[in-house]
């Protein structure tokens, strides 16, 4: 599910995602960059969440600033199994975008 986004609400440059694994823990990590297709697909569909701005850190240890959203977005990825600290090591690809 997508919990946040880098840039802009309506014109993001990347996500930032969560799942939950087998074993009940919430990993997250970024996307890759949007193709235009899903950034398509996702107008009008991202929200923000109360939160203002979250400052956090991403993969090896990139620091990054992203918008929290309402996590009512749900967008299919490839994800190789590399992990760090509980997220994902590599940035994520985005296939598309599910239907509400």
């Amino acid at each position: 599910m997508v919990i946040g986004v880098l840039g802009a609400l309506d014109s993001p440059t990347a996500l930032v995602l969560a799942v939950v694994d087998d074993d009940g823990q919430v990993r997250t990590g970024l996307s890759a960059t949007l193709s235009s297709w899903v950034l398509a697909a996702l107008q009008g569909r991202l929200r923000p969440a109360v939160r203002a701005a979250v400052t956090a850190r991403a993969g090896l240890g990139e620091q990054i600033s992203y918008l929290p959203v309402r996590p009512d977005v749900v967008v299919e990825c490839r994800v190789d199994a590399a992990r760090c600290a509980g997220g994902f090591r590599h940035r994520v690809p985005v296939q598309r975008v599910r239907a509400r």
